[in-house]
């Protein structure tokens, strides 16, 4: 037991279940109660080191504080899993090359649409140069503030930025006009943007 989990409430008679990964613990116990000495079954569950309780319940019977433990286990195991693979996503380098299209999306209560084509790229990083939105014929909405758009591609009409990439080929968090919004490799396809009269 860790000098942290002395510091955690522990019911006495508990039987520890550490995690298989020691991701977190629980401990459970049986207790008589009542005049008929039925049993309840406790559990009390701990996150990884934490010295506050994720849980503390009583069940009707050992299957079900079990089930729940299990549950609580394999959430652990799944986040863990996540985070492994998000940070994987981060520092593996993109796949991004020159020629290929970025889009942005960003607004607040309406979608602005923007496209960059990547110049070059390096592993974690590329320059790229803002490119001409047209609008798709027959797109437009009736109220005339919203219409579907794609890049225009060597159309370029603004200057060259140098942005980083993380593995999943979406930009990671910059300065300037992609310090806010979504930026990721553009899917081929048109995409909504709409606008205040």
């Amino acid at each position: 037991m860790t000098a942290g989990a002395l510091l955690r409430y522990i019911p006495a008679g508990s039987r520890e279940v550490p995690h298989p990964d020691n991701l977190g613990v629980a401990f459970v116990r049986d207790t008589p109660y009542g005049p008929t000495q039925k049993l309840r079954f406790e559990v009390i569950a701990y996150t990884g080191r934490a010295r506050r309780h994720t849980f503390f319940e009583t069940h009707t019977s050992a299957e079900s504080r079990d089930r729940r433990v299990k549950g609580f286990f394999d959430g652990l195991s799944a986040r863990a899993t996540a985070m492994r693979q998000a940070r994987e996503g981060r520092t593996r380098p993109h796949t991004l090359k020159a020629g290929d299209i970025l889009h942005h999306s960003w607004g607040y209560e309406q979608t602005n649409c923007d496209y960059y084509q990547v110049l070059s790229a390096t592993a974690h990083s590329a320059i790229s140069r803002e490119i001409v939105a047209a609008t798709v014929e027959g797109s437009t909405y009736s109220h005339g503030m919203a219409d579907m758009r794609v890049p225009v591609k060597d159309a370029f009409c603004g200057e060259p930025v140098t942005v980083r990439i993380n593995g999943y080929n979406q930009v990671a968090a910059s300065k300037g006009s992609f310090s806010y919004g979504c930026v990721s490799r553009w899917d081929g396809k048109a995409h909504n943007c709409s606008w205040y009269a």
